[in-house]
């Protein structure tokens, strides 16, 4: 049997990823979209842009439930909320993070990130079991949900092409067309991510 899941859990995912620092994969989507799932069910609108129901408090968010839950004003808030709730250091979710970042499901559900996402659940028997069981029962991601890192990463490599860069070397910039071309992939970048934002809101 294979979960359906609304397109906004996969954009949601997506900035997420995003602001980690981690691939736009698949298997990192549906990973973060069963956990999404788990916390909200298949039928919430996300209204309150906190998928993850993270109690990170930032200006303009209100709380709406005794566990001090946030409702955050927009997508932009709610996914940075996220961001600094997965890369705080106390309680640390490093190996989650980090599973991500390698493309690593196995990691993602190991001892210790099943250990990490228990302490995220406050203790909630079967937490991990549960995100894995989803995992495995999600269908394939929405062509959407991938085409922006696509398109970001076909665009800025060619750019890097353009400029003689090579793997973006920040700290070995020699030449004024070199830090030029720095510059363009920079502007270019937030420009798809701005516009990529438009569905979220962002």
């Amino acid at each position: 049997m294979s979960i359906n899941a609304p397109a906004i859990y996969y954009e949601a995912a997506n900035k997420i990823l995003t602001g980690l620092g981690a691939p736009v994969t698949a298997s990192n989507l549906n990973l973060l979209v069963a956990w999404m799932g788990l916390e909200n069910g298949w039928n919430s609108s996300l209204s309150c842009h906190n998928p993850f129901n993270t109690t990170w408090k930032l200006n303009g968010s209100k709380t709406v439930n005794a566990k001090g839950v946030q409702c955050y004003p927009d997508w932009a808030t709610g996914v940075q909320a996220t961001i600094n709730t997965l890369t705080q250091q106390s309680p640390s979710y490093a190996t989650l993070v980090n599973a991500l970042k390698n493309g690593d499901p196995n990691q993602f559900f190991s001892e210790a990130g099943r250990q990490e996402l228990s302490v995220w659940s406050g203790g909630t028997p079967g937490y991990a079991s549960t995100i894995h069981q989803i995992y495995t029962e999600l269908g394939t991601p929405p062509a959407s949900a991938m085409q922006s890192a696509l398109a970001t990463n076909s665009i800025t490599q060619d750019l890097a092409n353009f400029f003689n860069l090579k793997e973006f070397p920040l700290n070995n910039v020699k030449t004024v067309k070199q830090a030029l071309g720095l510059a363009v992939i920079a502007g270019v970048v937030l420009a798809l991510i701005w516009a990529g934002g438009d569905d979220l809101g962002l």
